[in-house]
């Protein structure tokens, strides 16, 4: 007997329900594996599991040509003429390395993070302006880039008496979204949805609660074009536009990984604070520029722990052409 959805439905059987029962099987084979693979490595001493993570980007560097030809493509509109060929090789491979040890530190913070240990897997630069920013102002907005660990900052900052609401896509796999929540939650951080998000924002600015974002990768028509390394960016004003209507502060900060372990040094870089006399969209502009300033300031510090692999001035002014091939 035929097995098509017509045929499901004309037995009866509701062929979406049964759509729905293997995608709920193929995400809890998933959830299995991805805790068996935590389970693993819970078992590997951290300096070894963090070496193998090395070895890792290397390979993954050398198969996966698509996102290395993206790097390089993004490394040379950033750097031009001002850093050689080898330098630049050098800071892709950096950056494979990188991106391959984030999921080590996402298996790894729930067996090492915790309030009485931060001290002993992270340093803390000068919080003194963040410091301040928090005495003059009950919420604050924290905005980073995909560099270093930033599944790291919210815990260390966090810990540092700086909490807020990280703003995060759900993963497509709900048991492994879940579980990562509750583990984020041990440490008190806490997170709303990227979707549908506005309302929430506001909801939360409201209640006094500080926001945290990750500000840096390509925002296509819903963002606003200013200077990243010099080049045009798309680059979303939500910070900006918050800071502006609430009259709140912009933290600009960086959890730089330390020595390809699991050992980090964050600091909060710069601390901007809306001139709510100018019109509104003058200084969401300002703002957003100086975000943009402030990033490649530390990125610039550390260019092989940046997420060069995405097309971060795919989206162009009108009438400029695309500058990937």
């Amino acid at each position: 007997m035929s097995d098509t959805p017509s045929a499901r439905a004309a037995a009866g059987k509701d062929p979406r329900k049964s759509k729905r029962e293997r995608a709920t099987w193929l995400q809890l084979l998933q959830y299995g594996a991805f805790r068996a693979a935590q389970g693993i490595a819970r078992c590997v001493p951290i300096a070894l599991l963090y070496r193998l993570g090395a070895v890792l980007g290397r390979v993954v560097y050398v198969l996966d040509a698509r996102h290395r030809h993206i790097a390089r493509r993004n490394v040379e509109l950033a750097y031009g003429d001002s850093i050689s060929e080898a330098e630049k090789t050098r800071i892709v491979k950096e950056a494979f390395r990188s991106l391959v040890l984030l999921p080590l530190d996402v298996i790894s913070i729930p067996r090492l993070l915790r309030p009485e240990t931060i001290e002993r897997y992270v340093d803390f630069g000068d919080l003194a302006a963040a410091n301040e920013a928090k005495e003059r102002s009950n919420c604050r907005l924290y905005v980073t880039a995909h560099h270093g660990s930033w599944e790291v900052v919210a815990a260390a900052l966090g810990a540092a008496g700086h909490p807020f609401y990280g703003i995060a896509r759900p993963m497509r796999n709900r048991y492994i979204n879940e579980y990562l929540l509750r583990s984020r939650a041990a440490l008190g951080q806490k997170f709303v949805s990227k979707y549908g998000v506005m309302s929430e924002l506001l909801r939360q600015l409201r209640a006094g609660n500080s926001l945290g974002f990750v500000a840096d990768q390509d925002a296509r028509h819903h963002g606003i074009f200013v200077d990243f390394f010099g080049i045009p960016s798309s680059t979303i004003p939500s910070p900006a536009l918050l800071a502006y209507r609430f009259d709140v502060p912009i933290l600009v900060g960086h959890c730089a990984r330390v020595d390809d372990t699991f050992r980090f040094r964050v600091s909060v870089d710069g601390v901007l604070w809306p001139d709510t006399s100018r019109p509104r969209d003058e200084e969401v502009r300002r703002l957003t520029a100086e975000v943009n300033r402030i990033m490649e300031g530390f990125i610039r510090e550390n260019p092989g722990q940046y997420l060069w692999l995405h097309r971060r001035w795919k989206t162009r002014p009108e009438g400029e052409k695309g500058v990937y091939r």
